[in-house]
């Protein structure tokens, strides 16, 4: 059943990154399980309205972020130590494998998460002055893929339908967007790749 409105308005973008209006709200977090203590019993957490991206990031973005930012190269954070070899696995110098554009960035750490949130800040419009790109927290993240819905286990309802996560023989991830839109206009809520939280 739904919550909140659609809020499916017309999306703000930022370097080709389509940002959709999240309303304000009040999410029921936590759980009633076996094994919740009592610090994770639910309880409601309100929420103000933000922006999101329709999608993940896709490794072209990525690969802008590195260009300006080649303190964040693979071999230059290999060679002093700071990340091992699963830090974007499968790139190189010269940036993600080829034919991968619009597969969704993986194998990046918190801190380049962090790090590519302040360049996209860099980018945004002068009519954004004083916004900021940044992770949502865990409790706006899933705000956010529920589109609405409340009582269902999929940000689409009952059933998983097109996430990625739930389709027999996907070995690999999708370009980004691939599933359908859910009630606020976000796609792979529930599937593809998994995303960092800011919390």
């Amino acid at each position: 059943r739904s919550q909140a409105a659609s809020a499916t308005g017309p999306a703000l973008r930022v370097e080709g990154l389509a940002f959709r209006p999240i309303p304000a709200g009040t999410l029921l977090a936590g759980s009633l399980d076996d094994k919740t203590s009592a610090a994770h019993l639910p309880h409601p957490v309100p929420l103000s309205a933000f922006l999101a991206s329709e999608t993940e990031v896709p490794n072209r973005l990525y690969w802008q972020f590195i260009k300006s930012n080649p303190e964040w190269r693979k071999q230059s954070l290999e060679a002093k130590g700071l990340v091992d070899d699963a830090y974007l696995s499968g790139w190189t110098d010269e940036g993600h494998p080829a034919g991968e554009g619009e597969l969704p960035v993986t194998s990046v750490s918190y801190f380049a998460a962090q790090a590519f949130c302040r360049w996209l800040t860099s980018r945004l419009p002068s009519t954004l002055a004083g916004y900021e790109a940044r992770l949502p927290n865990e409790v706006e993240w899933e705000w956010a893929a529920r589109g609405g819905l409340v009582g269902n286990p999929y940000p689409l309802g009952a059933k998983p339908l097109t996430e990625v996560f739930f389709e027999p023989g996907i070995a690999g991830p999708r370009p980004v967007g691939a599933s359908s839109p859910n009630g606020y206009g976000l796609r792979d809520t529930a599937g593809n790749v998994w995303e960092w939280c800011s919390d």
